[in-house]
């Protein structure tokens, strides 16, 4: 999900997109220490909504996204939509109101399965 930028006119680009990084880097810092209570609220969102698949928030260290959401199921679009939609909701409350929207990242799997511990032995592995 991407931040719906204000729009305005800078005559230093270098110093608007700093600070435009700065505010990102603390709203990723905000949402970081509040990452547990928010997935209790969105957990008991979703199954109110009859969502029954797990979806992961990872917070980028980087670029202009705040949070990505993934899921490793395969819901319908309408669900995964709506999925996105409560926890934008419940992440526009944490930021005080701002307005997020997402944007659809292409993603695939092959077909094997692996856990946390396979990603942090492979990462640990490259020289």
């Amino acid at each position: 999900m991407d931040i719906v930028q204000e729009n305005r006119v800078s005559t230093d680009d270098e110093d608007y997109l700093s600070r435009s990084q700065s505010a990102i880097e603390a709203q990723r810092e905000l949402i970081r220490q509040s990452l547990p209570g928010l997935a209790s609220e969105i957990t008991m969102l979703m199954r109110d909504a009859e969502l029954n698949f797990p979806i992961f928030l990872c917070l980028p260290r980087s670029g202009s996204a705040l949070v990505t959401i993934a899921t490793v199921l395969d819901p319908s679009d309408a669900q995964f939509t709506e999925a996105t939609r409560i926890a934008c909701r419940v992440l526009e409350r944490i930021l005080g109101g701002m307005t997020l929207c997402g944007r659809a990242l292409e993603c695939t799997t092959a077909n094997a399965t692996m856990s946390a511990t396979d990603v942090i032995a492979d990462t640990q592995a490259e020289p």
